[in-house]
């Protein structure tokens, strides 16, 4: 992996080696079916507004240690008022997530990553500054979710 480099027009641009930006993009994978997977059990909400509004996420936190440290307590010490802020929260960080992370395995599939037994050479990739705050984020989500399983 070579650092990234600020580009002159603006943006970031970054060079991979296959192994690493198939690393990447595995993990940022499995981020988002983690993120997926808690979206889906969550029950409907009995506010039909909040329903419409995407914001009637669950109340209760999740069971998963990654899913505690990504999705945390807003209220350390108020298991009620908790549990309303995630009620009206999550959904909304859970999607944004999964989007910042998807926008990761994007632009290396576009830099030349390939999922097929071909050989490759090296991945690079554009970053615009919307793009690179995606991989920021998503980065970190990454880095979280390993420092949990680690």
């Amino acid at each position: 992996m070579k650092p990234f480099k600020r580009r002159r027009r603006g943006g970031i641009s970054a060079s991979f080696e296959p192994g690493e930006a198939h690393i990447i993009a595995n993990l940022a994978a499995q981020v988002v079916e983690l993120l997926r997977d808690r979206n889906g059990e969550s029950e409907s909400s009995p506010d039909p507004l909040a329903s419409q509004l995407g914001i009637g996420g669950p109340a209760l936190p999740p069971e998963d240690p990654v899913l505690q440290r990504l999705l945390p307590d807003a209220y350390a010490d108020d298991e009620a008022d908790a549990a309303e802020f995630r009620r009206y929260t999550e959904q909304s960080l859970t999607s944004a997530k999964v989007a910042n992370a998807e926008v990761l395995i994007e632009s290396l599939v576009e830099g030349g990553l390939q999922h097929d037994g071909e050989e490759q050479q090296v991945v690079e990739v554009e970053l615009d500054p919307a793009a690179a705050q995606a991989w920021l984020r998503s980065l970190t989500d990454i880095r979280l979710a390993l420092s949990v399983r680690l």
